[in-house]
């Protein structure tokens, strides 16, 4: 080997280890600025957390800070529970919801109780502003309502509000609109009970076969059902039409040779008028004044004729409609209906599903009239003041 040679293998050597030691400091470097930079980025976050916390802190943790007005509810109602389901109302959602509605119809007093609460980087909902300004404490024999506010002025405000709504909510409470949340979320399990009862009725009675023995209740069910089905099917031949003719582009008149349409109101003698002022249109010994008195009645008649035609085609879906829902009615019915040695040598999954929501239905609906008693024990005879200072 020459010489030279050597010398460029000791060259290319140490070019490879400063190379190496070159890539271990880069690694080393970019090891290092990633875990600053994931510090930085913990630090953001955290300090992004603590700026959404700050934004919520004058409702959440810092109520002392805030102005209060009280108010003093009493009742003289002899339910050892009265103070308790008041307090309840009084902080629950429904009631929340009541007074919402009454502040969307002063805005600027709304305007001026929520404004100070609400950061433009963090949206907070209206309910968990107004749930946070609100609290019950009771005290012997009465509840303290505590209602705060941004300033003196808010705090009164929302005070007045409660003062002035809650009474009135109460002596018009309506059965399916509670204000106590315990009857309002039994009240949605209800519903969605019910539902689903009777969409299982629906499915059941599709399966079940003719029966001999079912009763004469049952038996008119059946009939009707099927003249239901009947005018089902007549109507919604013409909505085909209808839509044959709007989908073809065809001239609108042809909407009133379908009898329904040219049945309803006024649609077959407005048909007439616009045929005979057509007509008439057509002499060419009308003067040019008649001529566009004439052109005057025909757009007048035209707008008449397809005002009532959308108003038929409206009115024929609409009984579609009413007749696709009796339909169902009349499914639950039967099901209803059926007797129960009947269901019980069912083996559908479903009649068993459907009997454990009719036995779950029945404990709730137990559940929910006992405690709408106390409810309506307890909204007996109270008052509420604002406390004297």
């Amino acid at each position: 080997m020459q010489t030279w040679h050597c010398i460029i293998l000791i060259a290319l050597t140490i070019s490879a280890f400063t190379y190496l030691t070159f890539i271990d400091d880069i690694e080393e470097e970019t090891e290092l600025t990633l875990n600053q930079l994931n510090e930085v980025v913990s630090e953001t976050q955290k300090l992004a957390l603590s700026k959404e916390i700050d934004s919520v802190a004058p409702i959440v943790s810092s109520k002392s800070n805030l102005s209060q007005k009280i108010l003093l509810l009493e009742s003289n109602g002899i339910g050892k529970n009265t103070l308790n389901l008041h307090s309840n109302a009084v902080e629950g959602d429904p009631f929340l919801k009541i007074l919402i509605n009454e502040l969307d119809q002063i805005q600027n007093i709304k305007k001026e109780i929520f404004d100070p609460f609400i950061s433009e980087l963090h949206s907070i909902d209206e309910r968990t502003i107004l749930g946070s300004l609100i609290s019950c404490v009771p005290t012997s024999g009465k509840i303290e309502i505590i209602c705060r506010g941004h300033s003196q002025r808010t705090a009164d405000l929302l005070a007045e509000l409660i003062l002035r709504t809650y009474q009135r909510s109460l002596a018009f409470e309506k059965e399916e609109e509670p204000i106590l949340p315990q009857l309002d979320l039994l009240l949605n399990e209800i519903y969605s009970l019910q539902e689903e009862a009777n969409e299982l009725k629906v499915s059941i009675h599709s399966k079940l076969s003719e029966d001999p023995k079912d009763s004469i209740v049952v038996m008119a069910t059946k009939s009707e059902i099927l003249q239901v089905d009947q005018e089902i099917s007549t109507l919604s031949k013409y909505l085909k039409e209808i839509e044959s003719i709007y989908r073809n582009k065809m001239h609108p008149l042809k909407f009133v040779e379908i009898r329904p349409i040219a049945e309803f109101g006024q649609v077959r003698d407005l048909a007439n008028v616009l045929g005979q002022l057509k007509s008439l249109q057509k002499d060419s010994n009308l003067n040019e004044f008649t001529q566009e008195e004439v052109k005057k009645k025909i757009l007048q008649t035209s707008l008449q004729l397809e005002t009532e035609v959308i108003n038929a085609i409206d009115q024929l879906k609409a009984e579609v409609e009413n007749l696709i829902n009796r339909k169902k009615e009349l499914q639950q019915t039967a099901v209803d209906a059926i007797e129960e040695s009947r269901l019980s040598l069912s083996k559908d999954p479903a009649v068993e599903k459907l009997e454990g929501i009719r036995n779950k239905l029945a404990l709730l609906k137990s559940d929910f009239d006992q405690k709408k008693l106390e409810w309506i024990s307890a909204k007996k005879s109270i008052t509420i003041i604002a406390k004297t200072n």
